[in-house]
């Protein structure tokens, strides 16, 4: 096996965990018609912050109901300017040239808080039913 194996197959990785970040994006975009630099914005601070959370619940053995909820009340906040493309169509949050239409209410501040109340919510009861019973 040549010396430059492992350097290429890290590589060949990089390359891959790119082109399917930009993959998702493109679908998110395509399905939503939100803004695609928000969209990648949002999808590579998810896949980070999912390698994190991977690498905490490895090193920690936390079980996975904590790791997933707190992932996603991490997430959650970085989609807010994606949901607000999305439901406005508006192609940036900068731009705010359009017509003042109806805003639904899945782009509410009410919503969009609530669900982030909700998911640390969820994750302070998988963190503590794991500190509490670690093997349940």
């Amino acid at each position: 096996m040549p010396k430059n194996a492992y350097k290429d197959s890290g590589l060949f990785l990089a390359l891959c965990l790119m082109l399917l970040i930009l993959l998702a994006a493109w679908k998110i975009v395509s399905l939503t018609g939100a803004d695609i630099r928000i969209t990648i914005i949002a999808v590579v601070y998810s896949v980070f912050t999912l390698i994190g959370a991977l690498t905490v619940q490895w090193f920690t053995q936390i079980n996975i109901g904590p790791a997933a909820s707190g992932y996603f009340a991490l997430v959650w906040p970085q989609w807010w300017d994606v949901v607000a493309s999305a439901a406005s169509k508006i192609k940036s949050p900068n731009d705010f040239y359009s017509d003042m239409q109806s805003n639904p209410w899945w782009n509410s501040e009410a919503f969009l808080w609530g669900v982030e109340a909700l998911l640390i919510s969820i994750f302070i009861y998988f963190l503590h039913r794991h500190l509490t019973n670690p093997y349940a």
